[in-house]
């Protein structure tokens, strides 16, 4: 298995990790007073775009030669660290 197809399955994992933890909130918004719902709904929204960043920028390397994919490497990494502290800090927030 190549560098990149390694990267690929990790990030690939990650986000169905998050996308795991997203249906979760989901449910708990749903179940939520409408206070509190709203909150959901705005970290939901957040997490969501930050999947989604991380989903385009998985296609991009997966896209990408071999060679050239390690230019994505960096900037997907920059991405990935941050969407894990917006997953983390939702998590601590959400936290039962």
């Amino acid at each position: 298995m190549s560098t990149r197809d390694a990267y690929v399955q990790k990030l690939k994992a990650q986000i169905d990790d998050w996308n795991a933890y997203i249906t979760i909130l989901e449910a708990k918004a749903g179940l939520a007073a409408a206070e509190v719902r709203i909150k959901y709904e705005q970290s939901l929204d957040s997490l969501r775009g930050e999947r989604d960043q991380v989903g385009d920028k998985l296609e991009q390397i997966q896209e990408a030669s071999e060679d050239a994919w390690e230019d994505f490497e960096d900037s997907a990494e920059d991405l990935w660290e941050r969407s894990k502290a917006a997953f983390a800090a939702a998590k601590a927030e959400f936290e039962d």
